[in-house]
């Protein structure tokens, strides 16, 4: 079993992509919304919370989350490599 140190290093940095998805996804929907030039699915929001009531409503609290498998992995690769490269800035001498 790995270090109690290694494992909160793996978890801690997806945590903020699993509290913040729902936001992110209402944000990314109103900034994917055009009347002018429809392409796919529309979601025209008034704001933040009317987007998270429409998601409630139409796809259930489960629906908060589409997409944080990739948000978890996205972050989870980036916090390794800035992890990694972190660590040898503060290994290497002056």
């Amino acid at each position: 079993m790995p270090p109690r140190s290694a494992r909160l290093t793996s978890i801690r940095p997806t945590s903020p992509a699993i509290i913040g998805n729902p936001l992110f996804l209402v944000k990314a929907r109103m900034q994917a919304y055009s009347p002018f030039n429809p392409v796919g699915v529309q979601h025209a929001y008034k704001g933040t919370w009317d987007g998270l009531r429409s998601i409630v409503r139409a796809d259930g609290v489960t629906g908060l989350w589409r997409g944080v498998d990739a948000s978890m992995l996205r972050t989870a690769m980036g916090s390794s490599v800035r992890s990694l490269f972190g660590n040898r800035e503060r290994l290497s001498p002056p």
